[in-house]
């Protein structure tokens, strides 16, 4: 075999020179990073010792420009056929050193040379990813539209409540009719009256609807209700239930403008009240009580709840009624009323609403009850609350969408590459890429291909308002990695671009990708084969999903998108797989996010991390079609820029699938969460009068936010506006079974143990690329059966490795470098098999290589 090697300069011109001293100890290591799943090739006790014309043509450039000096080593090998490229490498002038004197030479290392190495080295440089220059400031970058992108983020709905409840058992006893009532009351002529009370019941309580006040205890609001009172709320109820006016009294709820979640109420909200006590009889006769539940809603005058036609009667539980007007029918002194009142209701929350929960009771005192000993008042009776009684407002709260910068994955990965490249590698995936990505686009969309991130500050919409200094949303290709591959299971790795001769890209895929089928390379009559297992790859613990997710200014119980545990039937070992990633996906944590809006200028703990959202090509909206008309009127929380004037397409309904020459749209908004009302005229055919919630259209600016998307929704608030569905922790796991269950023997099964937030949430993703067969819970046991396709969760590897010896020429070499993703078959008279490369150390000039293959399982 012959060598030639060559000095290439900064010119471009090459120079062939004599053979380095040290080439004899030349060893290539081609190696596989277990993480990313990429091979890589590096080259070791390549420290040269250069003369004669080499050694005066490197220190002429180190002269001129020092450690920026430029310079390529190029090692070619010729079996008589032409001279074909073995190594490129890049001489490092940091490194340089020279012997002048009886001897003279220039001693420098070589290191991979080109934009591989620039990429592998700056893996870890963030990126701006609205750049449209190159590192070095002087390369242009192609601008991609799918990166900041503005699309509407539409509100997911979040579960709000104002909620009450008495802790303890608490009586308070009060005197009822006052003692200054004119004297001349006896048994035949007792004085009355009707006091009303606000409700107590503990002053711990959620106000998240409206301004919500509860008193810890029960409050006299008035006195002698017969005197000097404009009128009575009397509602539908019988007659003889004691008389209600809440005038004076405290509004339990009052839905103003600056109470939380003001205009964000989806009507109608639902009303649970388990209110249950007694009263006890001390000193006076009770003819009526009860319990009623009022709203007052707002009017524009001053006189507002002044009339008893001001209030709307919403409720009301009778404790006791006197069925005629005797005194002796009444309950006595020393006997106890009880009292249970329970409601279940939806109410509507309209702007200015107030809302009541009093406690009436109608009582009767004889002269001698009045006590007028020394001034003392009577006490009439006393009221018990008991103990776990509780008042609770339930609603959906959803608010109007907002537009939010964008930035595609696949766009973003080839950004970052091509920055910190100068233009030289793009990305380049069938995962992430879709019919219209850029740089490169594909016959058909990924199974990652619709998905997005984002900055917390421009869910915020902060570069509105921080126009001279607007936020930067910066990543490296770690941090894309550290936050695509726990939920993907993805690897990265260096090719040749198929796009542009002469490149190469970053190929992103899922992570088989990198184990190819394809057989590279037989070895045969191995003389010795060693096979070892490697325990560390074998796991029994697992983590899995996201490591932030809180969302503390409302629950957090039914977020689903948080960490999870699981755990093998392995007993032997206690290794784990941490796979949480670093983006947030959390539902929760975005519409918090987003409702922070750019009013507040407070930093938010959100700020500055990266949310990813799941997007879609077309939406489910509620329709109604008029014939007679040709319109239609939708419904949508979102976009409603899909309504342009020209041509739309139609489908998911009965009889209204087609094609629509739109010529008029109307937009009503109407705000406080709720929906839009876009009302369209169409020609292009007729229409039957249809109304259907599963009508698609196609997206104006070709992206939705995906929501809900989910068969079978168990315990899940609100499923049709979830965020992330697809990618929530349980989905994430099942990615990542055909590795986990490479240390299986037999079948094997991971178990959930522990996580946080709704793992109970339980569906079936109903988009593309579906993994499960049928509804699963975050909380499921994973194993084959789960699997839509078990074919998908099977091994292709084993945690074990195999070593050998093995010639090794330099086309056998140029072979594998050329498919370093291939299987190397190897046998002897005891052992065959095939694997693929975890490192291949190779020495040229001995033609000779050690093999470290992971095998097949």
């Amino acid at each position: 075999m012959i060598w030639r090697f060559t000095i290439i300069d900064r010119n471009n011109d090459q120079h062939v020179i004599d053979e380095p001293i040290g080439w004899d100890d030349m060893t290539t290591e081609i190696k596989r990073d277990l993480d990313t799943h990429g091979i890589f090739f590096d080259y070791q006790g390549n420290d040269f010792q250069f003369d004669g014309l080499a050694a005066r043509l490197l220190m002429w450039e180190k002269d001129i420009y020092g450690i920026d000096g430029i310079a390529t080593l190029l090692i070619e090998y010729s079996c008589g056929q032409g001279f074909l490229e073995l190594y490129r490498g890049r001489f490092i002038f940091g490194k340089y050193s020279s012997s002048l004197g009886d001897e003279c030479f220039i001693k420098m290392p070589i290191e991979a040379a080109g934009d591989i190495m620039e990429l592998r080295n700056k893996w870890d440089q963030p990126v701006d990813l609205e750049t449209l220059k190159g590192f070095d400031g002087v390369t242009d970058l192609p601008p991609y539209e799918a990166l900041a992108k503005q699309v509407s983020l539409p509100s997911k709905g979040v579960s709000i409540q104002d909620y009450s409840i008495s802790k303890e058992t608490k009586t308070k006893t009060f005197i009822g009719i006052p003692t200054n009532i004119p004297t001349g009351g006896g048994p035949t002529n007792p004085v009355q009256g009707t006091m009303q009370y606000t409700l107590g019941l503990s002053a711990d309580n959620i106000s998240e609807i409206g301004s919500f006040i509860v008193e810890s205890e029960l409050q006299e609001e008035i006195h002698d209700a017969a005197a000097g009172i404009p009128g009575y709320v009397t509602g539908s109820y019988p007659a003889y239930y004691p008389k209600y006016s809440p005038l004076q009294t405290s509004a339990i709820i009052n839905y103003a403008p600056d109470t939380p979640n003001y205009g964000a109420v989806t009507n109608p909200a639902q009303v649970n009240t388990n209110i249950s006590g007694s009263i006890a009889v001390l000193n006076c006769s009770i003819f009526h009580a009860g319990i009623g539940f009022f709203k007052l809603p707002h009017r524009e005058n001053a006189d507002n709840g002044e009339s008893p036609d001001d209030y709307v009667y919403l409720g009301h539980e009778l404790i006791f009624a006197t069925p005629s007007g005797d005194l002796n029918d009444a309950v006595q002194p020393g006997n106890t009323i009880s009292f249970s009142f329970v409601l279940n209701s939806d109410v509507d929350f309209n702007d200015g609403d107030r809302f009541f929960l009093i406690i009436a009771v109608n009582d009767r005192k004889t002269a001698d009850q009045q006590h007028y000993i020394e001034d003392n008042d009577a006490f009439g009776y006393s009221i018990t609350i008991n103990q776990n009684s509780f008042f609770k407002a339930e609603n959906l709260s959803r608010t109007t969408a907002t537009l939010c910068k964008l930035f595609m994955v696949n766009e973003s990965i080839s950004r970052v590459a091509e920055a910190i490249t100068n233009g030289k590698i793009k990305g380049f995936s069938d995962y992430f890429g879709r019919t219209d990505s850029l740089p490169y686009s594909r016959p058909q969309d990924g199974c990652g291909a619709m998905e997005a991130i984002t900055k917390g500050l421009f869910i915020r919409r902060q570069e509105q308002k921080l126009i001279d200094r607007p936020p930067v949303f910066s990543l490296s290709l770690k941090q894309l990695f550290e936050g695509l591959e726990p939920i993907h299971h993805i690897g990265f790795g260096i090719e040749a671009d198929p796009n542009r001769p002469g490149y190469n890209c970053l190929r992103v895929e899922n992570w088989k990708y990198f184990y190819s089928d394809e057989v590279v390379l037989n070895c045969s009559n191995i003389n010795k084969i060693d096979r070892s297992v490697q325990e560390n790859e074998h796991y029994s613990l697992f983590s899995f999903g996201y490591e932030k997710w809180e969302a503390e200014e409302y629950t957090g119980l039914d977020e689903f998108l948080t960490k999870r545990k699981y755990r093998t039937t392995l007993n032997s070992i206690s290794n784990e797989l941490n796979k949480l990633s670093k983006f947030i996906a959390s539902g929760y944590a975005i519409e918090i996010t987003r409702r922070k809006g750019n009013d507040d200028s407070k930093d938010w703990r959100y700020d500055n991390d990266t949310f990813i959202i799941c997007m879609t090509r077309q939406q489910t909206y509620k329709v109604y079609f008029f014939a007679a008309d040709n319109k239609m009127v939708v419904e949508t929380y979102s976009d409603t820029g899909i309504f342009l004037v020209g041509s739309i397409s139609i489908s998911g309904t009965v009889s209204n699938n087609g094609t629509r020459d739109i010529f008029v749209t109307s937009i009503s908004n109407p705000g406080d969460g709720q929906p839009s009302t876009v009302t369209v005229e169409f020609s292009g055919g007729t229409t039957v009068d249809e109304y259907s919630e599963t009508v698609l259209f196609p997206s104006s600016n070709g992206l939705y936010v995906e929501q809900g998307n989910i068969l079978a929704p168990e315990n899940i608030i609100d499923p049709n506006s979830i965020y992330n569905y697809r990618i929530s922790p349980v989905r994430n796991a099942m990615r990542w079974f055909d590795q986990i269950a490479s240390g299986f023997k037999l079948p094997g099964k991971i178990i959930f143990t522990d996580g946080d937030g709704n793992f109970w949430a339980k569906g079936k993703y109903a988009g593309s690329c579906a993994l499960e067969e049928n509804a699963i819970a975050e909380n499921d046991t994973i194993e084959n059966s789960v699997f839509e396709n078990p074919e998908s969760a099977a091994p292709i590897l084993q945690p074990e490795r195999v070593v050998f010896d093995y010639d090794l020429s330099a086309a056998d070499f140029r072979r594998i470098k050329e498919n370093p993703y291939g299987l190397i078959a190897f046998s002897n008279e005891f052992e065959s098999g095939l694997g693929w490369i975890d490192s291949v150390s190779a020495k040229h000039n001995e033609g000779m290589a050690t093999f470290r293959l992971i095998p097949k399982k």
